[in-house]
């Protein structure tokens, strides 16, 4: 069967903080290494895509879920030209601990999960938002899918306590990127920042972390970015004000970590898109 196009749209939901919304059909597009800030969840529509995370390449085909906790870093492509399909939800963690009775820091699952009546409740889940239900009755739905992968493919991960320096230094690396999403950083300026040589902070940060601390630092201001175009800023005011070289250099690494250009997702937050006039 041909996969149909359905052009990708990102929106976050107003009602929910933190709750973000992706579907469509990707075919020539990649994403990067990433990770998001609370549970990702995809339910695989169409085609099939690869999926790359702690040293596992696994394929999700039609009717399959894929999950990935917060901070859990991976990579997405297509396995052939046909591309794939789906949709996707990001939930925060202020959600989850409302459906589990223990902090959910800390869980794993399977990176791709084969329940068919956890892809029907994600499918119902969807299209309750197509439908325009009322937040409340959307919320449930969610709660509902949470519940279940939590109770059915969740997992707790082993606590690792590391001690010296570098824990620390990783600490003060991640609060001083995170104060910084206006403008690049330098490795240089980062390490004193952290209190420790470049060459040691890159090392313990990637392997906290699962990102060079660059790659972390330009996820987080491109995260900064879609909230700020939510709120309909102008997409060259959110690149100059994050430090991109210019628009061009700003919608293409936007689109390449989210799959969509920041007109249209400044579009899709039901902000018009302005034309220049000549």
């Amino acid at each position: 069967m041909t996969l149909r196009d359905h052009p990708p749209r990102s929106r976050q939901l107003p009602d929910l903080p933190g709750v973000e919304v992706l579907c469509g059909t990707f075919r020539d597009h990649a994403f990067p290494r990433h990770c998001h800030d609370g549970l990702m969840i995809a339910l695989i529509d169409g085609g099939a895509q690869r999926v790359a995370s702690a040293g596992a390449r696994l394929v999700a085909t039609p009717g399959q879920i894929v999950a990935m906790p917060a901070g859990v870093v991976h990579a997405v492509s297509a396995i052939d030209a046909e591309g794939w399909r789906y949709r996707v939800l990001t939930i925060p963690e202020r959600l989850l601990q409302q459906v589990s009775e223990r902090p959910p820091a800390g869980f794993a699952s399977a990176p791709v999960i084969s329940d068919r009546a956890l892809a029907a409740a994600l499918a119902a889940t969807h299209e309750a938002l197509t439908d325009r239900v009322t937040s409340l009755s959307f919320e449930t739905r969610l709660l509902d899918v949470l519940a279940h992968f939590l109770a059915r493919h969740a997992r707790p991960c082993p606590t690792i306590v590391r001690s010296g320096r570098e824990p620390e230094a990783v600490r003060r690396a991640l609060e001083y990127l995170g104060d910084c999403p206006e403008r690049g950083v330098s490795l240089t300026e980062l390490a004193t920042a952290a209190r420790l040589d470049a060459y040691r902070l890159v090392r313990a940060f990637t392997r906290e972390l699962g990102l060079p601390p660059h790659a972390w630092h330009l996820q987080h201001r491109l995260r900064t970015a879609q909230s700020r175009l939510a709120r309909g800023e102008a997409v060259v005011a959110v690149a100059l004000a994050l430090g991109f070289a210019d628009q061009a250099h700003f919608t293409r690494a936007f689109k390449r970590l989210t799959g969509v250009t920041p007109g249209r997702y400044r579009a899709d937050h039901g902000h018009p898109r302005t034309r220049c006039r000549r």
